[in-house]
Order: structure tokens, then C-alpha cells, then sequence
């Protein structure tokens, strides 16, 4: 819930990728919640090693194909590193 607050939506604006990012449209926040419980259900049901192996391919495919993971934004919230800003940016179209 923390996720839609000004600050938060600010701080996405200001020092991440996502530059301009005014908010998740209610179909982003209600797939975000349903892959959410599949991903909660997925850990339930599978051991440790596999789950921990799972999160580990997603984020790293999402950070090398899209330049944009759960790591990556957390990180540019927390403190931001201009290097990966750089990074993420060259795939930007919009950049000059």
C-alpha cells in the first residue's frame, strides 16, 4: 500500500528509470496482486532451493532484457548509482 503513496511515487519519478511515472493503472495494480499470490502459492508449494532458483532467473532476466527488477529499483530508491542509471537509460527512446 506504501507502493502508491506521493512519496514513494516521487521517489520513482526522481530516481529511477521510471521518469514521468505518475501511478499504476488499476489493471496493473490488480495483475501486480494476482502475480503476487502466484508467486506466494508458487513458494508455498515448492522447496526452498527452487523457489530461491526461480527468483533468481526472473530478476536477473527482467535486469539484462529489460534493465528494470525488483534489485534495480530497489537500489535507485535507496541510493541511486549514476552508473545504472546510465545503464537502464540507454534502452530509453526517448533519450537523447
Amino acid at each position: 500500500m506504501i507502493e502508491h503513496t506521493n512519496w514513494v511515487l516521487g521517489q520513482f519519478r526522481a530516481t529511477t528509470v521510471n521518469q514521468g511515472y505518475t501511478g499504476d493503472s488499476v489493471l496493473n495494480a490488480v495483475a501486480d496482486y494476482i502475480w503476487m499470490m502466484g508467486g506466494f502459492f508458487a513458494a508455498w508449494h515448492l522447496r526452498v532451493p527452487v523457489t530461491l532458483a526461480l527468483v533468481a532467473v526472473l530478476e536477473l532476466s527482467a535486469a539484462l532484457i529489460g534493465r528494470d527488477s525488483l534489485t534495480l529499483t530497489t537500489l535507485m530508491l535507496i541510493h541511486p548509482v549514476d552508473a545504472v542509471a546510465e545503464w537502464q537509460q540507454e534502452l530509453n527512446p526517448n533519450t537523447p
